[in-house]
């Protein structure tokens, strides 16, 4: 087993990401899908878009990973960091109505 970091190669919906996965496994790459058991039995307890999943690799095979994908699928650089867009959600739907009632008691 290989030893490093592993970086996201494609974000996508699942289907998409399995043919990738496929073509990968077809050139020895090995890669996964991220939380990909909790897409299928509960998409929403991952928060951000239920349609949407990471597919990655580790960062010494992201190269020769990128040339498997379509032109249109390729990055410049590996995506070291997860999107983290559960942080708005908390923002959207709890600091702010917070603030706006605050608000609301403070100009009343």
């Amino acid at each position: 087993m290989k030893e490093g970091k592993m970086v996201i190669l494609y974000t996508g919906n699942l289907p998409e990401l399995y043919i990738i996965r496929g073509v990968l496994e077809a050139e020895g790459i090995a890669s996964w899908i991220l939380d990909e058991q909790m897409k299928i039995f509960d998409p929403f307890i991952t928060g951000g878009s239920v349609l949407q999943a990471d597919l990655m690799v580790w960062e010494e095979d992201w190269t020769e990973a990128q040339a498997c994908l379509p032109e249109a699928k390729q990055e410049s650089a590996p995506l070291a960091h997860r999107r983290r867009p559960w942080l708005l959600l908390i923002f959207l739907f709890f600091v702010l109505p917070m603030l706006a009632s605050g608000l609301a008691r403070l100009l009343s």
